[in-house]
């Protein structure tokens, strides 16, 4: 099956937010670890809670990345993952605004995975996946 212009966008998408949710996944862990090593980290929940952030960012943008190829390749599987992964994107945000305070640059990132979560419900994209 040829894949759909809207598909393709998706996957395009799904690929770049993958790449930057890990990059700064690594970043967060990356700081953590630092300051670990510097001997300034504690176990107080800020420094807990950037890691799990960081974690979570990886984890998300691994999960992106895996969809963005799925959806290039419009394997049946990749519509339920690219779901999934909106969904948790959208909660990975929220979560951040509790820790760390509104910032714009989140308000993208939501923005940008709730319009990926509703075009993924479109009727012609789930059709191109098998899921209408």
């Amino acid at each position: 099956m040829q894949r759909p212009l809207a598909v393709t966008a998706l996957a395009v998408l799904a690929i770049i937010g993958g790449l930057l949710g890990i990059v700064a996944g690594l970043g967060l862990l990356g700081v953590s670890a630092f300051a670990t090593v510097a001997g300034t980290a504690s176990a107080d929940p800020p420094d807990a809670i950037s890691t799990a952030l960081g974690a979570a960012a990886l984890a998300t943008g691994c999960l992106n990345l895996l969809f963005g190829l799925g959806a290039w390749l419009v394997l049946r599987w990749a519509w339920m993952l690219g779901v999934l992964v909106q969904i948790l994107s959208v909660a990975q945000v929220a979560s951040g605004w509790l820790v760390n305070g509104f910032a714009v640059g989140g308000m993208m990132i939501l923005l940008v995975n709730a319009g990926l979560l509703y075009y993924l419900l479109l009727p012609e994209v789930k059709r191109a996946f098998g899921r209408a």
